[in-house]
């Protein structure tokens, strides 16, 4: 499964140049995660109440396209469930 979610960069996520900072990837791709669970009426206040908790377990971020101040662009998640408790959300940046 594959979804899919628009962003923009705002100004203040960018550095002097005008490149986004590092840090603002994962920003963007932990949103696209929440999204997607909204939109499957997934929550996680509830499971955390059930004491199903998501955490981040790994992640290796590579980007080879710089993304620069006020670009807009896609970011796809592939989402994968790897086994019965694990689900891998592979992140791609598309503008």
């Amino acid at each position: 499964m594959v979804y899919s979610l628009d962003f923009v960069v705002r100004d203040y996520e960018c550095d002097l140049q005008g490149i986004v900072n590092n840090a603002n990837y994962q920003h963007y791709y932990e949103h696209t995660r929440h999204q997607f669970l909204l939109e499957n009426n997934i929550s996680f206040a509830k499971l955390h109440e059930e004491n199903i908790d998501f955490v981040v377990y790994e992640k290796d971020l590579k980007e080879n396209d710089l993304i620069i101040m006020c670009s807009d662009g896609l970011l796809d998640s592939k989402i994968e469930n790897t086994n019965e408790k694990t689900y891998q959300f592979r992140n791609k940046t598309v503008r």
